[in-house]
């Protein structure tokens, strides 16, 4: 869902996993984590064993940004996914680390970088403008991450909605 991974719970970026920290949103706030026990690119979801490497609540957070975001049409999205999958299934290898993205939080104490994994290989930029808007509003308090995990929830899916369907909703939480 744009730059969100939707599960148990709303990550920035894709999960924590063994080569790279996630970044999970919660309504309290942002919480850097590191996954605990994986050996490989094996995302976590949000009830997975992590370890909070530090919280920032949402009052103390002046503004986030996404920089350095993987963006490319949605033909070469379609493109890279299906060349993904037929390279997978003839045995020339298996997933690729995903690209990486870096999230800066200004705050209070400073400021804090991390570099997170991207959900897919390229973002539109479309996507990317409406999640940081999404963003933008979780920051001010407009807006809180569970009511996209609500929205999973709801609609039962463990994968995410068409680009168009995506871009439409986030268009609404961007805007509510």
């Amino acid at each position: 869902m744009g730059l969100f991974w939707i599960d148990d719970g709303c990550w920035l970026g894709a999960p924590a996993d063994a080569l790279c920290t996630g970044l999970l949103l919660t309504d309290r706030g942002a919480e850097a984590v590191e996954a605990l026990g994986a050996t490989g690119h094996e995302a976590l979801s949000a009830g997975d064993s992590c370890r909070p490497a530090r919280v920032w609540d949402w009052p103390d957070a002046d503004e986030m940004a996404v920089l350095a975001v993987p963006t490319g049409s949605p033909l070469r999205r379609r493109m890279g996914a299906a060349a993904g999958l037929v390279a997978a299934a003839l045995g020339f290898g298996g997933a690729e680390a995903a690209p990486r993205m870096t999230v800066r939080l200004r705050h209070t104490d400073g400021e804090s970088e991390w570099d997170v994994s991207a959900t897919v290989r390229a973002y539109t930029e479309r996507e990317v403008l409406l999640s940081q808007a999404v963003l933008d509003r979780f920051v001010t308090g407009e807006l809180c991450p569970s009511v996209l995990v609500g929205w999973w929830h709801d609609v039962g899916r463990p994968s995410g909605p068409s680009a168009a369907a995506c871009e439409a909703l986030l268009e609404r939480w961007a805007a509510r």
